[in-house]
């Protein structure tokens, strides 16, 4: 689709393949070496980084980044950006791992993938919390330059809305200015990827009660709503 907005555009690099019926959504940008496989379909103001690898059937939220390298299985849901070097599955996507393969395809050495592969177990399947883990992934691997584009890349994850980093936070209270009406005293225990439990915001819709999580599971987002009858 055509750019929408004044000083904007859709841009697509070199050297990519996009297979039978991908679909692009307006201002979407995507860098070069990669591939999009069949009936995959981004959602406008997508960014699609550097050789990632998206795979057929995959479906983006608006604003959604996927960092470069990162391999994106079949079917899943993008609803959060997906981490650079990461191999993500699932709806919505989560991190599985490393993407091994797409970074010894790229070149990157044994040390390097070595170091992803740590960063990647002491931020996903350690029981630091994300905050500590990034900490000590900066301080113990900060030497290669993939790690802290790695580290950098899930925190501005982390202070964006619903866990993209294209859309800021909204104010508190916005949802009062939208016809959202907050439970009196309504909260709700909510378990966190990082096995805390913090209260849930409750707000009442016209048809239906949501409880807005303060952050969001699997790829280290913001925050996500879950619906109650």
């Amino acid at each position: 689709y055509k750019r929408q907005g004044e000083g904007n555009a859709t841009r697509i690099g070199d050297d990519n393949m996009l297979m039978a019926s991908t679909h692009l959504g307006h201002n979407c940008e995507v860098g070069n070496h990669v591939t999009l496989s069949t009936l995959s379909g981004m959602s406008g103001h997508t960014i699609i980084e550097d050789r990632a690898n998206i795979g057929g059937m995959v479906g983006s939220h608006q604003k959604v980044r996927v960092g470069k390298l990162a391999m994106v299985s079949g079917f899943s849901k993008m609803s959060q950006d997906v981490p650079p070097f990461s191999l993500v599955d699932g709806k919505p996507a989560r991190v599985i791992g490393p993407n091994l393969v797409g970074l010894r395809r790229a070149g990157a050495g044994p040390e390097v993938r070595q170091a992803l592969q740590r960063a990647f177990r002491l931020i996903y399947r350690s029981d630091l919390e994300m905050p500590r883990a990034l900490e000590q992934v900066a301080a113990d691997l900060g030497r290669f330059p993939e790690v802290m584009y790695l580290v950098e890349f899930i925190q501005r994850m982390r202070s964006g809305r619903m866990g993209r980093q294209q859309e800021a936070r909204r104010p508190e209270g916005l949802e009062q200015g939208h016809g959202h009406t907050p439970v009196s005293g309504g909260t709700a225990g909510v378990l966190l990827d990082d096995g805390l439990e913090e209260p849930a915001r409750l707000l009442v819709l016209p048809d239906r009660v949501v409880a807005e999580e303060p952050r969001g599971p699997g790829l280290g987002g913001g925050p996500r709503r879950a619906v109650a009858a």
